[in-house]
């Protein structure tokens, strides 16, 4: 307890001192974030400078990624998480990102340049099967969905291209996944999921689909002999290995 509120005294200083200076750079753990390479990363300036910023899906890495890992996430946001990840793995080409909003590619391209990473983002949703879809953006924060957002004021509806999860999957014979995308995690995650995908880290978003819906995803991967790691879970994160498979 002592340790957590030492922390936060810490994390405020550093973000008065910070708030002052308006660096163009800030490190997130051992992460660059060029905040001030683009609006939507700039956004994350106070976040960052707390080191609150996705806190509970990047302490969740630690638990489930192996050096010799390979990591498809989907829905990278501005691409922190996905530098936090091939931090963790001795090559960034065994990390795969998407991330379906157009709007965030210069953001996962900064930040990952900025970190000395190679990988770049494909530029698509994960669904059930290949096509275009329907997708909405909110031009105003990160939030995008292939639903949810419908009746937002500030809404924007584009078409982007969707990758079957399935063919994803036999390409590139992910041993992690790692999912934030905003609702659409209760199409995703309705699947069986083949014997490579040892783990996987999944952030829920109840107020988009319902404890209910969570409830039955949860009780699908038990079933597939999935444990739930409390441990490494934390607030709206959720971290699932295989039986038998954890360190």
């Amino acid at each position: 307890m002592l340790g957590r509120v030492y922390q936060d005294l810490k994390n405020h200083a550093l973000y008065a001192n910070l708030s002052l200076r308006r660096p163009e750079k800030a490190k997130l753990g051992k992460i660059v974030v060029p905040l001030s390479a683009t609006a939507e990363l700039e956004k994350t300036r106070r976040r960052v400078y707390l080191g609150t910023y996705e806190g509970p899906e990047r302490r969740a890495l630690g638990g489930i990624i192996r050096k010799d890992d390979i990591v498809l996430e989907i829905g990278a946001g501005v691409g922190i998480v996905s530098a936090s990840i091939a931090s963790l793995l001795e090559d960034d080409a065994n990390l795969t990102v998407y991330e379906a909003n157009p709007n965030l590619e210069k953001s996962i391209v900064a930040v990952a340049e900025a970190n000395g990473f190679s990988y770049r983002p494909r530029i698509a949703c994960i669904g059930a099967q290949d096509g275009l879809v329907e997708f909405f953006v909110n031009d105003q924060s990160f939030e995008s969905s292939s639903g949810f957002l419908r009746n937002s004021a500030e809404q924007r509806k584009i078409n982007v291209q969707q990758h079957a999860l399935s063919t994803v999957l036999d390409e590139l014979h992910p041993t992690v996944l790692v999912i934030d995308i905003e609702g659409a995690e209760a199409q995703v995650l309705d699947t069986t999921f083949p014997s490579h995908v040892r783990a996987m880290s999944v952030e829920f978003h109840p107020h988009i689909t319902g404890n209910n819906v969570i409830s039955g995803i949860v009780k699908g991967l038990l079933d597939q002999g999935f444990d739930l790691l409390i441990d490494s879970s934390s607030e709206r994160v959720l971290v699932f290995v295989r039986s038998g498979t954890a360190e």
